[in-house]
Protein backbone atom coordinates (compact mmCIF):
# COMPACT_ATOMS: atom_id res chain seq x y z
CA UNK A 1 0.00 0.00 0.00
CA UNK A 2 1.39 3.40 -1.00
CA UNK A 3 1.46 5.69 2.02
CA UNK A 4 3.99 8.20 0.71
CA UNK A 5 5.24 9.43 -2.65
CA UNK A 6 8.77 10.76 -2.96
CA UNK A 7 9.57 12.99 -5.93
CA UNK A 8 12.88 13.78 -7.52
CA UNK A 9 12.98 17.45 -8.53
CA UNK A 10 14.98 18.16 -11.71
CA UNK A 11 13.34 16.43 -14.65
CA UNK A 12 10.33 15.28 -12.60
CA UNK A 13 8.54 18.29 -11.16
CA UNK A 14 10.38 20.84 -13.31
CA UNK A 15 12.07 20.60 -16.70
CA UNK A 16 15.23 22.34 -15.51
CA UNK A 17 17.79 20.01 -17.02
CA UNK A 18 18.11 21.74 -20.44
CA UNK A 19 18.72 25.03 -18.61
CA UNK A 20 21.16 23.28 -16.27
CA UNK A 21 23.07 21.99 -19.31
CA UNK A 22 23.35 25.56 -20.60
CA UNK A 23 24.42 26.85 -17.20
CA UNK A 24 27.06 24.11 -16.77
CA UNK A 25 28.34 24.69 -20.30
CA UNK A 26 28.77 28.41 -19.59
CA UNK A 27 30.56 27.70 -16.32
CA UNK A 28 32.92 25.15 -17.86
CA UNK A 29 33.77 27.61 -20.64
CA UNK A 30 34.78 30.08 -17.93
CA UNK A 31 37.24 27.41 -16.78
CA UNK A 32 38.50 27.08 -20.35
CA UNK A 33 36.82 23.77 -21.18
CA UNK A 34 34.00 22.42 -23.28
CA UNK A 35 32.13 19.21 -22.61
CA UNK A 36 29.51 17.41 -24.68
CA UNK A 37 25.86 17.29 -23.70
CA UNK A 38 25.79 13.48 -23.69
CA UNK A 39 28.30 13.51 -20.85
CA UNK A 40 26.22 16.01 -18.91
CA UNK A 41 23.14 13.81 -19.38
CA UNK A 42 25.01 10.92 -17.76
CA UNK A 43 25.58 13.03 -14.62
CA UNK A 44 21.89 13.76 -13.95
CA UNK A 45 20.91 12.94 -10.38
CA UNK A 46 24.40 13.28 -8.90
CA UNK A 47 25.31 15.53 -5.99
CA UNK A 48 27.55 18.51 -6.73
CA UNK A 49 30.55 16.81 -5.12
CA UNK A 50 30.11 13.62 -7.17
CA UNK A 51 29.58 15.66 -10.34
CA UNK A 52 32.82 17.56 -9.81
CA UNK A 53 34.77 14.45 -8.87
CA UNK A 54 33.86 13.02 -12.29
CA UNK A 55 34.41 16.27 -14.23
CA UNK A 56 37.71 17.03 -12.50
CA UNK A 57 39.04 13.61 -13.45
CA UNK A 58 37.75 13.80 -17.02
CA UNK A 59 39.10 17.30 -17.70
CA UNK A 60 42.14 17.03 -15.42
CA UNK A 61 41.19 20.23 -13.64
CA UNK A 62 43.81 21.65 -11.23
CA UNK A 63 41.29 23.06 -8.73
CA UNK A 64 40.39 20.97 -5.69
CA UNK A 65 36.87 19.60 -5.32
CA UNK A 66 35.87 21.95 -2.49
CA UNK A 67 36.81 25.00 -4.56
CA UNK A 68 34.95 23.75 -7.63
CA UNK A 69 31.82 23.00 -5.60
CA UNK A 70 31.94 26.40 -3.86
CA UNK A 71 32.48 28.53 -6.96
CA UNK A 72 30.01 26.54 -9.05
CA UNK A 73 27.37 26.81 -6.34
CA UNK A 74 27.75 30.59 -6.22
CA UNK A 75 27.42 30.74 -10.00
CA UNK A 76 24.38 28.47 -10.16
CA UNK A 77 22.50 30.21 -7.35
CA UNK A 78 22.98 33.53 -9.14
CA UNK A 79 21.91 31.95 -12.43
CA UNK A 80 18.74 30.34 -11.06
CA UNK A 81 17.80 33.41 -9.03
CA UNK A 82 17.82 35.42 -12.28
CA UNK A 83 15.28 33.07 -13.90
CA UNK A 84 11.94 34.86 -13.58
CA UNK A 85 9.69 31.84 -13.31
CA UNK A 86 9.88 28.08 -13.57
CA UNK A 87 7.04 26.03 -14.97
CA UNK A 88 6.14 22.64 -13.48
CA UNK A 89 6.08 19.67 -15.80
CA UNK A 90 2.58 19.10 -17.22
CA UNK A 91 0.39 17.06 -14.92
CA UNK A 92 2.51 17.49 -11.79
CA UNK A 93 0.31 20.07 -9.97
CA UNK A 94 -2.77 17.93 -10.64
CA UNK A 95 -1.00 14.75 -9.46
CA UNK A 96 0.14 16.44 -6.24
CA UNK A 97 -3.39 17.69 -5.61
CA UNK A 98 -4.81 14.17 -6.10
CA UNK A 99 -2.23 12.68 -3.73
CA UNK A 100 -2.98 15.28 -1.07
CA UNK A 101 -6.72 14.61 -1.42
CA UNK A 102 -5.95 10.95 -0.71
CA UNK A 103 -3.92 11.91 2.39
CA UNK A 104 -0.71 10.49 0.94
CA UNK A 105 2.41 12.05 2.42
CA UNK A 106 4.80 13.79 0.03
CA UNK A 107 8.55 14.23 0.03
CA UNK A 108 11.16 15.74 -2.24
CA UNK A 109 14.47 13.86 -2.56
CA UNK A 110 16.76 15.88 -4.77
CA UNK A 111 20.52 15.87 -5.27
CA UNK A 112 20.30 19.66 -5.64
CA UNK A 113 21.89 21.68 -2.86
CA UNK A 114 19.85 23.00 0.06
CA UNK A 115 19.98 26.61 -1.20
CA UNK A 116 18.78 25.85 -4.73
CA UNK A 117 15.74 23.81 -3.73
CA UNK A 118 13.91 26.71 -1.98
CA UNK A 119 14.58 28.94 -5.00
CA UNK A 120 12.94 26.37 -7.25
CA UNK A 121 9.97 25.71 -4.97
CA UNK A 122 9.33 29.45 -4.69
CA UNK A 123 9.44 29.96 -8.46
CA UNK A 124 7.19 26.91 -8.97
CA UNK A 125 4.65 28.10 -6.40
CA UNK A 126 5.25 24.93 -4.37
CA UNK A 127 6.52 26.22 -1.03
CA UNK A 128 5.03 24.15 1.77
CA UNK A 129 3.79 21.41 -0.58
CA UNK A 130 6.17 18.69 0.63
CA UNK A 131 6.10 17.24 4.14
CA UNK A 132 9.81 16.39 3.92
CA UNK A 133 12.62 17.80 1.76
CA UNK A 134 15.99 16.04 1.47
CA UNK A 135 18.79 17.76 -0.44
CA UNK A 136 22.19 16.70 -1.68
CA UNK A 137 23.67 18.48 1.34
CA UNK A 138 21.84 16.07 3.66
CA UNK A 139 23.54 12.93 2.36
CA UNK A 140 27.01 11.46 2.15
CA UNK A 141 26.49 9.14 -0.80
CA UNK A 142 25.05 10.28 -4.12
CA UNK A 143 22.44 8.42 -6.16
CA UNK A 144 22.48 5.53 -7.16
CA UNK A 145 23.22 4.86 -3.48
CA UNK A 146 19.86 4.49 -1.64
CA UNK A 147 20.80 6.87 1.19
CA UNK A 148 18.66 9.80 0.05
CA UNK A 149 15.51 7.68 -0.27
CA UNK A 150 16.08 5.84 3.00
CA UNK A 151 16.52 9.19 4.75
CA UNK A 152 13.33 10.54 3.18
CA UNK A 153 11.35 7.48 4.30
CA UNK A 154 12.74 7.76 7.83
CA UNK A 155 11.78 11.44 8.08
CA UNK A 156 8.32 10.62 6.72
CA UNK A 157 8.08 7.84 9.33
CA UNK A 158 6.95 5.47 6.57
CA UNK A 159 8.49 2.10 5.71
CA UNK A 160 10.38 2.18 2.39
CA UNK A 161 8.18 -0.66 1.12
CA UNK A 162 5.18 1.67 1.53
CA UNK A 163 6.85 4.48 -0.41
CA UNK A 164 6.66 5.17 -4.12
CA UNK A 165 9.46 7.11 -5.81
CA UNK A 166 9.07 9.11 -9.01
CA UNK A 167 12.31 9.51 -10.96
CA UNK A 168 13.56 10.38 -14.43
CA UNK A 169 17.20 9.25 -14.38
CA UNK A 170 18.97 5.89 -14.34
CA UNK A 171 20.81 6.70 -11.13
CA UNK A 172 17.62 7.82 -9.40
CA UNK A 173 15.69 4.70 -10.39
CA UNK A 174 18.54 2.57 -9.04
CA UNK A 175 18.67 4.60 -5.82
CA UNK A 176 14.97 4.22 -5.02
CA UNK A 177 14.95 0.56 -6.06
CA UNK A 178 17.90 -0.19 -3.78
CA UNK A 179 15.97 1.47 -0.94
CA UNK A 180 13.23 -1.13 -1.43
CA UNK A 181 10.69 1.23 -2.97
CA UNK A 182 8.45 0.90 -5.97
CA UNK A 183 9.58 3.25 -8.71
CA UNK A 184 7.71 5.09 -11.44
CA UNK A 185 10.00 6.54 -14.09
CA UNK A 186 8.96 9.55 -16.12
CA UNK A 187 10.41 9.50 -19.61
CA UNK A 188 10.67 13.05 -20.87
CA UNK A 189 10.71 13.82 -24.59
CA UNK A 190 14.20 13.17 -26.00
CA UNK A 191 15.31 11.40 -22.80
CA UNK A 192 18.21 8.99 -23.28
CA UNK A 193 18.06 7.55 -19.78
CA UNK A 194 17.82 3.80 -19.23
CA UNK A 195 14.65 3.45 -17.14
CA UNK A 196 14.15 -0.28 -17.60
CA UNK A 197 14.66 -1.04 -13.89
CA UNK A 198 11.56 0.97 -12.91
CA UNK A 199 8.30 -0.79 -12.02
CA UNK A 200 6.43 1.47 -14.42
CA UNK A 201 7.54 3.92 -17.11
CA UNK A 202 5.22 6.75 -18.10
CA UNK A 203 5.43 9.58 -20.61
CA UNK A 204 2.60 11.69 -19.22
CA UNK A 205 1.66 12.27 -15.57
CA UNK A 206 -2.00 12.30 -16.62
CA UNK A 207 -1.59 8.51 -16.97
CA UNK A 208 -1.36 8.12 -13.20
CA UNK A 209 -4.52 7.61 -11.19
CA UNK A 210 -5.39 6.15 -7.81
CA UNK A 211 -6.04 2.67 -9.14
CA UNK A 212 -2.69 2.55 -10.90
CA UNK A 213 -0.88 3.61 -7.74
CA UNK A 214 -2.69 1.00 -5.67
CA UNK A 215 -1.74 -1.70 -8.17
CA UNK A 216 1.99 -1.11 -7.73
Amino acid sequence: MVRAVIFDMDGVIVDSEPLADVQNTIFLKKLGHEIDRSFLHATYGLTARKFWEIVKKRLELPQDIEELVRVHREFTLSYWSSVEKLKPIAGIPELIERLKDEKIRLALASSANSKRIPIFLEKLGMRGVFDVVISGDDITHSKPDPEIYLKAAKKLDVSPRDCLAIEDATSGVASAGAAGMKVIAYRAPNSRQDLSAADLVIEDFAELDGEMLKAL
